[in-house]
C-alpha cells in the first residue's frame, strides 16, 4: 500500500536523515542514551511524521505540519552541535 506523502521528496529525505541519525546516534556514548541520543532521535522522527501527517490534510494545515516539521529540523541541528562541541561527532 502506497500514500500519497510516500511520492513527496521531502518524505524521502527525512527518512533517510532517521536512518542517519539512528547510525550517528548507535555511536555516542552510553551516558546520552536517555538525553542527547533520545532527543535526536525523536527530533528527527518528528519530521517525518509531521510530514505525513500534514500531507492528509487541507493546503494551509499541510503548512502548519511542515513548519512543526522544520521547528524539529532546527531541534536535530542545535543537538548535532552539541554533540559536535562535546567531541562526539566531527565535521
Amino acid at each position: 500500500m502506497s500514500s500519497p506523502f510516500e511520492k513527496l521528496l521531502v518524505y524521502r529525505k527525512a527518512l533517510d536523515l532517521v536512518d542517519k541519525i539512528y547510525s550517528l546516534t548507535s555511536k555516542l556514548p552510553k551516558e546520552e542514551d536517555f538525553v542527547l541520543t533520545s532527543q535526536l532521535r525523536r527530533a528527527a522522527i518528528s519530521i517525518v511524521l509531521n510530514i505525513a501527517e500534514g500531507s492528509g490534510r487541507t493546503k494551509k494545515e499541510f503548512g502548519h505540519f511542515i513548519n512543526i516539521a522544520r521547528t524539529s529540523c532546527y531541534e536535530c541541528e542545535a543537538a548535532l552541535q552539541i554533540a559536535l562541541r562535546r567531541n562526539y561527532i566531527t565535521n
